[in-house]
């Protein structure tokens, strides 16, 4: 290579000035881990013939060259920006665009070639939806009943609760918006959360109220979010069980009973886990802003939603929950505060509800007065529990006994 084109380099330039002359006349250049010899061939040869043109190079060689005028160029040499248009051009598929990104990352590239790399990333889609368009998604799926959609939905609000809490919060706030919408008003109305259908048997008619196409999807995506964010169970779970009907002349159809029924079960089931369970899945579990599962919000928030279920009239769908007495079991293992304010709430349910749930289990695992309110409450339908529930209650009123002799009750 000529010492007229070694000058023209920063590199060479400093070691070819007089201060710095090498011995022997012999210039040693030791090439960075990853460079070859033919890409710093090819790189003098576009210098001793600048108006040549470029062949077609594999985008391993150009990255090569590049990294190699980065040391030798100044930023702003013209050659850089041919390197770098070289280097667009041998680009063809996403692999090669990861390549361009890893490459910028782990090395010092030039402006120009960091620009590039910028230009070339993928954006996200999760990061081009706005929360219009995302209600919009929402509602589409609650009257269309969309499985494609509903699950696009539920991707890209995982993949959006993963940025930071403030995108949580816009989450919450879309569910939230889909969900104010409420059931049904009267027989036309569309866009709610569910659908009034006259039905006839003969010469009887009824008007029957059913979920809307999309709203076991609905549900689905909302309690997937509260249980991997149980700071916003309080606020969004009451609204996933509005009050039906809200004609007394209305029938709920027993598939709107099951639907909820389902739904409550999965919320239940899933409090006061190490993880989301099977409600929440492995996208959203490794969410860095889902936060520490709280006991606290977890509380609150299933007393606030037990509260909602029974003023809306929704009672029926605790009768018999084995799912319910198990999540009370489970929080007394977890936090006095969050089972004495779930007891507090079930205390508000009549006392054939509470009987038909409550376990010698559940008894055993609450402590202190919350056991003793639960069985002041089912001790008028004693004679319906189970055997093993009316030995823990006999229990608890044995433990009244002191160890002096009660004196004798006077006839």
């Amino acid at each position: 290579v000529s010492a007229a084109v070694l000058r023209s380099m920063p590199y060479f330039s400093a070691r070819l000035s007089d201060r710095w002359s090498e011995q022997d006349g012999v210039l040693y250049v030791r090439l960075p881990e990853g460079c070859t010899v033919a890409a710093l061939t090819l790189l003098f040869e576009r210098l001793l013939f600048p108006a040549g043109h470029w062949p077609n190079v594999e985008l391993d060689l150009v990255l090569q060259m590049v990294q190699l005028a980065g040391m030798f160029l100044a930023d702003g040499d013209g050659l850089l920006e041919e390197l770098t248009q070289l280097l667009h051009r041998s680009v063809r598929c996403q692999q090669d665009i990861d390549a361009v990104s890893a490459f910028v990352a782990r090395v010092e590239a030039p402006a120009c070639v960091a620009q590039l790399a910028q230009n070339l990333a993928r954006r996200r889609l999760s990061t081009m939806l706005g929360d219009s368009e995302l209600t919009a998604m929402l509602k589409s799926v609650l009257s269309s009943g969309d499985k494609s959609t509903a699950l696009a939905v539920e991707k890209i609000l995982a993949q959006r609760s993963r940025r930071d809490a403030e995108s949580v919060k816009r989450n919450a706030s879309v569910l939230q918006n889909v969900l104010q919408v409420g059931p049904a008003t009267d027989s036309s109305t569309s866009n709610k959360l569910t659908l009034v259908q006259s039905e006839s048997a003969g010469r009887w008619s009824e008007w029957v109220e059913r979920p809307a196409p999309g709203l076991q999807h609905v549900l689905h995506i909302s309690s997937h979010f509260i249980l991997t964010h149980p700071e916003y169970l309080s606020t969004l779970a009451p609204l996933m069980f509005p009050k039906f009907p809200v004609n007394a002349s209305w029938t709920r159809s027993a598939l709107l009973t099951e639907l909820l029924k389902r739904t409550i079960r999965s919320i239940l089931d899933n409090c006061f886990t190490d993880s989301g369970g099977a409600a929440s899945s492995t996208a959203s579990s490794k969410s860095p802003h889902a936060g520490r599962r709280s006991s606290a919000d977890e509380g609150e928030g299933l007393s606030g939603l037990v509260c909602a279920v029974i003023a809306n009239g929704h009672e029926d769908l605790f009768h018999g929950n084995a799912s319910l007495a198990a999540a009370v079991g489970r929080a007394a293992t977890v936090s006095a505060a969050a089972v004495a304010s779930l007891c507090s709430a079930l205390l508000k349910l009549k006392g054939a509800t509470l009987s038909s749930f409550v376990t010698s289990n559940m008894l055993r695992s609450i402590v202190g007065p919350s056991r003793q309110q639960l069985c002041l409450a089912i001790l008028p339908k004693m004679h319906t529990l189970s055997t093993e529930v009316k030995l823990a209650v006999l229990a608890e009123i044995d433990a009244d006994d002191s160890d002096q002799e009660c004196p004798p009750s006077k006839a």
